[in-house]
């Protein structure tokens, strides 16, 4: 069972020494998604003509990718996107590829409003703070920048708001939009998963403004712990979030002129103006959670693919 998109040498020995043995492969990003962040219409394009070094280089990674899963007995694929893409742009026939998301173990524990201040002021907030968090690694892919920007204009009008941006990676650009209100940001860098979920606890709204996510397990981690949502409009993203039933999704360009903080800004007013409305899309989103992403499910998805006799 490969996990590595980067398997295709390994494939290659593994069907010649081991020629009766099935090989599957769990199909967790793409290379040409993570450049192109997911855009099929450009993928297709390039090709068509391939132009540029980068270009080239795209094509010859997707073409990397397309060796291995043929090579594959059988594909899982994490989303229904990438299913598509699989039978779409790569040509794998349909009935070697089966659609499993990830699983997430449920450690949600409902706080009441005493134990939800104490791990308030643990944290160095006060009950009656405005709290976002964003958790995820700091690239311009994750959208952080537009959040950042988004935060500093709404300060002024909201003057309990804050933000929580747990994650390692580059925060210049980030700093540079908070500028001059970072005092209104905790920026955490790397932290456990315990400290984690205990920032989500104690957070009003969850944002993750992707420009592109193959799946979106930080935003599977929100939804467990009863947290309602902003995410961009990302393929994986939106599988997880439907537009005004279980969070908001906003329309984000990746282009030099957007609109990105400004859809951003009026998504966090439409939740921050409207506390029910927040409690009703947490409550939504957990419920998702429960049907569709628990490890129990993907446990017995799982064992269902290995052991298909046994259903």
């Amino acid at each position: 069972h490969l996990n590595s998109m980067q398997s295709e040498i390994l494939a290659v020995q593994l069907k010649h020494y081991l020629p009766k043995s099935q090989m599957i492969l769990t199909v967790h990003y793409s290379n040409w998604g993570l450049n192109l962040l997911g855009d099929r219409k450009k993928l297709k394009k390039i090709l068509i003509s391939p132009k540029s070094k980068e270009s080239l280089a795209i094509t010859k990674g997707f073409e990397t990718e397309k060796r291995l899963m043929h090579l594959c007995d059988r594909i899982i694929a994490i989303a229904r996107h990438s299913f598509e893409d699989i039978i779409s742009l790569y040509q794998v026939p349909q009935e070697k590829v089966t659609l499993i998301p990830h699983g997430l173990a449920d450690t949600y524990q409902p706080l009441s409003e005493e134990k939800r201040n104490e791990r308030r002021k643990k944290y160095g907030f006060s009950p009656d703070d405005q709290l976002l968090v964003f958790a995820g690694r700091i690239d311009p892919v994750k959208g952080v920048e537009y959040l950042a920007q988004a935060f500093t204009s709404l300060t002024e009008q909201y003057q309990k708001l804050r933000l929580i941006i747990a994650g390692e990676g580059n925060f210049q650009t980030v700093f540079t939009a908070l500028n001059p209100i970072w005092s209104k940001v905790t920026c955490t860098g790397f932290v456990d998963k315990s400290t984690l979920y205990e920032l989500f606890s104690i957070s009003d709204i969850g944002i993750l403004p992707s420009l592109h996510e193959e799946f979106g397990f930080v935003a599977l981690e929100m939804m467990m712990m009863k947290l309602p949502l902003i995410v961009g409009n990302t393929t994986g993203l939106s599988e997880l979030i439907s537009q005004k039933e279980n969070g908001l999704v906003v329309s984000l360009e990746n282009k030099k002129e957007n609109n990105n903080p400004n859809e951003i800004c009026e998504a966090i007013q439409s939740l921050l103006d409207n506390k029910p409305l927040r409690l009703c899309y947490a409550e939504a989103a957990r419920e998702k959670f429960l049907s569709c992403y628990t490890v129990d499910l993907f446990q017995k998805q799982m064992l269902d693919f290995y052991n298909p006799s046994l259903k």
